[in-house]
C-alpha cells in the first residue's frame, strides 16, 4: 500500500498566496509611490545624505524604518528634519499616508500599511533578531504592489532581504545601498547576495533613481491609458498590438527554452512592467529590442517571472491543519511520499519533511516516508539541495524543530543529514513535463534515469538492512521487513532484538565475528517457520565505511536458496544438517562474546562512576557560567545597539551644532564689520551700566580702551555735555521705550544721542 501526499503552489498564478484583503483595491489606487527605507547601524549618515539630495516636493511618500533602542525616546525625526524641507513625522498613532512627507517609526514598535494608513503594533522581540524592516516591506508590497519601492541602507544582519523579495514578487522596484558606500555593509550585502537588488547605488544617487522610477512609471501608465487593452486586462503596457507581446514571449522561449504563452496575463504584464522600469524602457516595443539585443535580459526576465518568495511555515494555519488532520490519517501501513511542486528554494518542502518526520516519530514504528521537491528554477533547486538557510528562519521555525532538525554552522542553519536523506529535489516543469506520475501512465519525468536504475537494482538485490556502528537499524530495504518482528516493551532499533526469534542467535554470532575481524561473516543456513512452511536463510554481515557517513556501517543481507533447487523438505533437511555442526562454534563464539562484554562492562562501570561525579560538578559549573554569559551577552548586545543608536543621533546632532557654530561665527563677523563700517559711535551696556562692547568711533567721545570692557561707563571720562546720561539710561530700562536727545560736546559741536533697549530674538532685554 502506498499513500501519496502532494502539496503545490499554483504555477499559473504565483501571486495568489500573497493577495491582499478588501483594502488592497483602495491602496492600489493611491496616485503616488510609497518608498519603504530600512536602515540600522550607520544608517543616519546614509539617511541624511539621501534626504539632502531629495527635492522638497518629490511627489512620493517616504517611510523610514530604523532599529531603535526599545527603552529610550528617539529624536530621529528631529535629526532627519534638518536634512530636508519635507515634513518629517514620527508616527504616534494610525495615520493616513500622504505624498511629500517623511514618516519615521517610533522605538519598540512594528509598522504596517493597511487601507492607505500607517498602522502601529507592538514589536515582537522573542528571538532577539531585528525584523521591523521585513515586517513593513511585506505589508507595503501587498498593499501597494507595483507602486511600492523598497530601499535597504547601512546596517548589520539580514533584515530587509525578505521584505525586498516581497516587493519584487508584487512588481515593485528594489534599491540597495552600495556596500562600500555604507558604514556597515551587512544588510545591503545580504540583499545583493540573495538576488533581491534591482539597483545598487551610493546613498547620494538613490534620490535620482527614485525620481527616474516615478517619471518612468508615469510615462508607462500614460501610454497604457491610450492603448488597446489585451484580453480586457486593466493593467496594460501601451498602444501596441497583441503580436508585440507575442514576439516578446517568443524571444524569451528561444533564449531560455521556457514558454510563458499561457502564463496568467495580469501577472505576466506586471512582471514586464517591472522589467521596463528596471531597464528604463518607456514601452513594450523598446523593451522587445532590448530583449533581442542584450543576451542577459532574457535570463533576467525569466528570473523575475519565476521569482520564488517562500519561507518555512509560510501559511501557518494550513500547515497546522496538515499536521493535525491529514498526516495522521495518511500514516497507515505502507510507504508515504509527498510531492511539493514549485518548491522554489525548498523551505516548504523541508517544512513538509519535518512534519512527516515528527509524525513518524510519534507513531513509534519507524515507518518509511520520502519527500520530492520540484521547481523550474535550477538555481532555486541548487539552494534547496544545499539545505543551508540564514539565521532569520528562527523567526518562523519552532524552537523544538530547529533543535531537532537543524545544526547551526557559521551563523547559518543547515538541515541535519537524517532529514536530508529523506528529501529529493529535482528540476521539473509542470507545463512541459506534466504533473505527478499517475499508475499504467507517466506524463513527464520526475525521477532521473540514475534513480530508476538504482531503484531497479535494489529490487533485484537480496533483502538487506543497514546498521550503524552500534548495530542499530538506520535503513531497511522493502523486502527485508518480513524478517523483522517488533516485540513488546520499550521500542528499540537493535536488529538482533527485532529479527525473527529463530534467527537471533545466529545473527548475533555473525555480527560479533564481522565487527571483531573487520571482514565479511556469514551465519550459514538457518531454518525458520514462515506462513507457508519451513524456510532457510543465510545472513551475511559486511562491515564497511562510506565517505558520506560518520563511523563504521554494517550491511546485513538475507540470502535465500532459489525456490526451484529443492522443495521445502529438502531446505529443512539442509538447515538441520548444518545445525549440529555449528552449535558448538556458536556456543564458543557466544561465550567469548559474553566474557569480552563482561570485561568491557566492568571497566565501563568504573570509568562511568568517576566520570559521572566529575561531569556532574562540571555540568553544574558550566550551566551557571552559561547562564551568566548568556545574560551578560544579552545585556551587552542591548547596550551596544542602544549606544550605537544614541551615538548615531549624537553624531548627527554634533554635525548640526558645528554647522550652527560656523554660521554664528560668520554672522558675528558680518555684524562686526557692518557696525564698524557704518561710522556710528555705539556703546553696549548691561543693566549695571557696565561696558560690554563698543565701536571704534566711540573713542571720539569717551576715553575708552579695550581693557575697559566690564567697567562702569560712569567711571570713564567723556567729551559730552550730558549730565543726564545715567538718568536717561535708567528711564529706558524702566519704560522699555527708546529715548533721543540733542547734546553738545565740549568742543562746541552738536550731536544726536539715542538710548534704546537691546532686544534678543526671544524678545528679552539684555543690554542697551
Amino acid at each position: 500500500m502506498c499513500s501519496d501526499l502532494r502539496t503545490h503552489r499554483t504555477l499559473m498564478d504565483p501571486e495568489k498566496q500573497s493577495q491582499a484583503g478588501p483594502s488592497s483595491a483602495l491602496e492600489a489606487g493611491l496616485p503616488f509611490s510609497v518608498v519603504g527605507i530600512g536602515a540600522s547601524a550607520g544608517g543616519y549618515a546614509a539617511l541624511m545624505t539621501l534626504l539632502q539630495n531629495m527635492p522638497p516636493n518629490p511627489g512620493i511618500a517616504l517611510v523610514v524604518i530604523l532599529h531603535l533602542a526599545a527603552d529610550e525616546p528617539s529624536a530621529a525625526d528631529k535629526v532627519l528634519q534638518r536634512a530636508t524641507r519635507m515634513p518629517v513625522v514620527q508616527i504616534a498613532h494610525t495615520m493616513p499616508i500622504l505624498p511629500d512627507h517623511v514618516y519615521v517609526i517610533p522605538p519598540d514598535r512594528s509598522l504596517a500599511m493597511h487601507d492607505g494608513h500607517l498602522v502601529l503594533d507592538q514589536l515582537e522581540r522573542s528571538r532577539g533578531r531585528p525584523v521591523a524592516i521585513d515586517l513593513f516591506l511585506r505589508t507595503l508590497a501587498t498593499a501597494h504592489k507595483e507602486r511600492a519601492v523598497g530601499v535597504v541602507l547601512s546596517g548589520m544582519g539580514s533584515d530587509g532581504t525578505a521584505g525586498l523579495a516581497c516587493i519584487k514578487e508584487m512588481g515593485g522596484a528594489t534599491i540597495v545601498q552600495l556596500p562600500s558606500d555604507a558604514e556597515y555593509g551587512g544588510m545591503p550585502r545580504s540583499a545583493i547576495e540573495a538576488g533581491m537588488a534591482d539597483f545598487v547605488l551610493a546613498a547620494s544617487a538613490i534620490p535620482a533613481k527614485l525620481a527616474e522610477l516615478r517619471d518612468l512609471a508615469s510615462v508607462i501608465r500614460s501610454r497604457a491609458l491610450h492603448g488597446q487593452a489585451l484580453d480586457n486586462v486593466p493593467i496594460d503596457l501601451g498602444p501596441w498590438p497583441e503580436h508585440t507581446l507575442g514576439e516578446v514571449l517568443e524571444v524569451l522561449r528561444e533564449r531560455t527554452g521556457h514558454d510563458f504563452t499561457h502564463y496568467r496575463r495580469p501577472t505576466l504584464l506586471r512582471r514586464l512592467e517591472r522589467r521596463l522600469q528596471v531597464r528604463g524602457m518607456p514601452d513594450l516595443v523598446a523593451y522587445r529590442e532590448v530583449l533581442r539585443r542584450d543576451s542577459s535580459e532574457p535570463r533576467a526576465l525569466l528570473k523575475d517571472l519565476l521569482i520564488g518568495v517562500t519561507s518555512f511555515y509560510r501559511d501557518p494555519e494550513a500547515f497546522e491543519a496538515l499536521d493535525r488532520l491529514a498526516l495522521p490519517a495518511l500514516f497507515a501501513p505502507g510507504r508515504r511520499r509527498a510531492w511539493v511542486a514549485a518548491c522554489s528554494s525548498g523551505e516548504e518542502a523541508w517544512t513538509v519533511a519535518m512534519l512527516l518526520a515528527d509524525q513518524a516519530a510519534r507513531s513509534g514504528e519507524g515507518q518509511a516516508w520520502q519527500v520530492f521537491g520540484s521547481d523550474l528554477d535550477e538555481h532555486a533547486i541548487d539552494v534547496a539541495r544545499a539545505a543551508t538557510y540564514p539565521a532569520s528562519i528562527a523567526e518562523s521555525v519552532p524552537v523544538a524543530q530547529l533543535q531537532r532538525h537543524f545544526t547551526l554552522e557559521a551563523g547559518e542553519y543547515k538541515v541535519r543529514k537524517m532529514l536530508r536523506d529523506q528529501v529529493l529535489f529535482t528540476r521539473h516543469n509542470l507545463l512541459a513535463d506534466g504533473g505527478a506520475p499517475a499508475p499504467l501512465q507517466r506524463r513527464g519525468r520526475l525521477f532521473s534515469f540514475a534513480e530508476i536504475h538504482l531503484h531497479k537494482a535494489a529490487e533485484l538485490a537480496p533483502p538487506s538492512i543497514l546498521l550503524n556502528a552500534d548495530a542499530d537499524i538506520v535503513h531497511v530495504s522493502e523486502r527485508a521487513a518480513r524478517f523483522l518482528r517488533p516485540g513488546g516493551g520499550e521500542p528499540t532499533r537493535e536488529l538482533a532484538a527485532l529479527v525473527l526469534p529463530p534467527l537471533q542467535l545466529a545473527l548475533r554470532a555473525a555480527l560479533f565475528q564481522a565487527r571483531r575481524s573487520g571482514r565479511q561473516a556469514a551465519s550459514g543456513p538457518v531454518s525458520y517457520e514462515g506462513g507457508d512452511g519451513i524456510h532457510a536463510v543465510d545472513m551475511q554481515v559486511l562491515p564497511f565505511r562510506d565517505p558520506h557517513a560518520e563511523g563504521e556501517l554494517l550491511l546485513v543481507e538475507f540470502h535465500e536458496p532459489p525456490s526451484d533447487t529443492a522443495d521445502m523438505a529438502d531446505v529443512a533437511d539442509v538447515a538441520a544438517a548444518h545445525a549440529p555442526l555449528e552449535d558448538g562454534a556458536l556456543l564458543r563464539q557466544l561465550d567469548e562474546e559474553l566474557r569480552h562484554a563482561r570485561r568491557q562492562l566492568q571497566d565501563t562501570i568504573e570509568q562511568a562512576e568517576v566520570s559521572n561525579r566529575e561531569m556532574r560538578i562540571a555540568a553544574e559549573e558550566m550551566q551557571t557560567t552559561i547562564e551568566e554569559l548568556r545574560a551578560g551577552a544579552e545585556a551587552i548586545e542591548r547596550g551596544r545597539m542602544e549606544l550605537l543608536s544614541a551615538n548615531q543621533e549624537l553624531v548627527a546632532d554634533n554635525r548640526e551644532q558645528r554647522l550652527r557654530a560656523r554660521e554664528s561665527s560668520k554672522a558675528h563677523d558680518d555684524l562686526a564689520n557692518l557696525v564698524a563700517s557704518s561710522g556710528v559711535a555705539t556703546i553696549f551696556l548691561d543693566r549695571d551700566m557696565r561696558i560690554l562692547r563698543f565701536t571704534p568711533r566711540i573713542a571720539d567721545f569717551f576715553n575708552v580702551l579695550p581693557s575697559d570692557i566690564g567697567r562702569p561707563l560712569l567711571h570713564i571720562t567723556n567729551r559730552l555735555d550730558y549730565p543726564r546720561l545715567a538718568e536717561d539710561a535708567a528711564a529706558v530700562f524702566d519704560t522699555l521705550q527708546a529715548l533721543e536727545r540733542e547734546v553738545r560736546s565740549k568742543d562746541g559741536r552738536d550731536y544726536i544721542v539715542r538710548v534704546h533697549p537691546y532686544r534678543t530674538t526671544t524678545d528679552r532685554i539684555e543690554a542697551r
